[in-house]
């Protein structure tokens, strides 16, 4: 059982509910908001970054083909580099994905943590193998999730560069076609 408040066993009972609430509600609130942010994160990272990348890897060969000229192994190049960004971008929300969930877990795992702390201090009896096991659990997803969180971070960088970089082989293109024009 836990201490008795006054030997006040509603006292009591009422004093761990408080206790548990304050040391266990804010995790799953965070859970839920990772939940969110994970789903959120994924659905205009795939809008914005294959917008950018698939218009300008469409619009290039487009263009070309409407000025009717021909430009050789650049038009290759600048579509390349926007297919790769499309990639990058693809496997970077994958990782973000996947981390954000991570982050779920953890948080799930720290609120079974602190409910089992604040029932250990209450005199319940805990599991300590399970109690000892989750709290592992929670590191190594909290853990999980940095890693992947960086790494996404990196291929969202990488994915940019080579949107930027297939501009510039694009606007070598474009002039390069200008030029043919006239």
């Amino acid at each position: 059982m836990f201490p008795m408040s006054d030997n006040d066993p509603h006292k009591a009972r009422q004093t761990y509910r408080e206790e548990h609430n304050v040391a266990v509600e804010p995790h799953y609130r965070v859970a839920e908001a990772f939940e969110r942010a994970r789903l959120a994160y994924a659905l205009t990272g795939f809008r914005a970054a294959y917008t950018m990348n698939a218009g300008a890897a469409v619009a290039l060969p487009t263009f070309a083909e409407i000025l009717n000229v021909n430009p050789g192994g650049s038009l290759a190049t600048a579509v390349g580099l926007f297919v790769f960004g499309l990639i990058l971008t693809f496997l970077a929300n994958f990782l973000a994905y996947y981390s954000a969930e991570n982050s779920s877990a953890a948080s799930i795992d720290l609120s079974y943590v602190e409910a089992r702390r604040v029932a250990r201090n209450h005199g319940r009896s805990v599991d300590e193998t399970e109690f000892e096991s989750r709290k592992d659990r929670y590191e190594r997803n909290n853990r999980m999730s940095g890693i992947q969180a960086n790494l996404a971070a990196g291929l969202v960088g990488s994915a940019i560069l080579c949107f930027i970089a297939g501009v510039a082989v694009a606007s070598g293109v474009t002039n390069w076609m200008c030029e043919a024009i006239n």
